[in-house]
């Protein structure tokens, strides 16, 4: 891992549209599948289940813009950790925070929100996501913040264990929750961490 250079970096445009050059897309062979005991009153279990046909999931590619399509907020609390291999940028993390009108926020101060997280293929599975999420519960830390929140859906198997093996804990399910994907379920994982000065 010394070999790669962890920068803290504003969230501009340039920055964005760079960060953007980092493919998100991922493969799904297999999704989870929600089973509600008791009507949920009993728990609700993950079934990794394998899908008929695999194939690859890119939001970008799907919503027709990359990461510069956040520039319609006010980005002065977001930060991109972003990961350089000999001055090429490989990965990178954006972390946001207090900011009107984001509706993942839910217009609270007291955590952040790990809003994207993307390693280039050609360098998944060298460790880099576990020091990235690191310094992004660092940069949860600096904002006195106590905890950090993520997205991801139920499609993505790979990043929900990631999370899981984190120390991340599912905290809520919300299916629907996207209007033109009505079929994803969302998953919100939390991190609790220590403020400053706790004991």
């Amino acid at each position: 891992m010394n070999k790669f250079e962890f920068r803290q970096e504003n969230a501009t445009a340039n920055v964005l549209r760079q960060h953007g050059e980092v493919s998100i897309a991922f493969p799904v062979n297999s999704e989870f599948q929600l089973e509600y005991r008791d009507l949920g009153l009993g728990g609700i279990v993950f079934n990794e289940m394998p899908v008929d046909t695999p194939y690859w999931v890119d939001y970008d590619a799907d919503l027709g813009v990359g990461p510069e399509r956040w520039l319609r907020w006010d980005l002065q609390n977001w930060s991109v950790i972003s990961v350089f291999d000999n001055c090429i940028r490989v990965g990178g993390a954006v972390m946001a925070h207090d900011t009107a009108g984001v509706l993942l926020l839910e217009a609270r101060t007291d955590f952040t929100f790990l809003w994207d997280l993307r390693i280039d293929p050609a360098y998944r599975r060298k460790g880099i996501g576990t020091v990235l999420f690191q310094k992004c519960v660092d940069w949860t830390k600096n904002k006195g913040c106590a905890r950090m929140r993520i997205e991801t859906q139920h499609i993505n198997v790979a990043a929900c264990r990631f999370y899981a093996k984190q120390g991340a804990k599912l905290g809520q399910i919300k299916r629907e929750a996207y209007q033109d994907q009505l079929s994803l379920v969302q998953l919100i994982w939390y991190v609790e961490l220590e403020k400053a000065g706790d004991h």
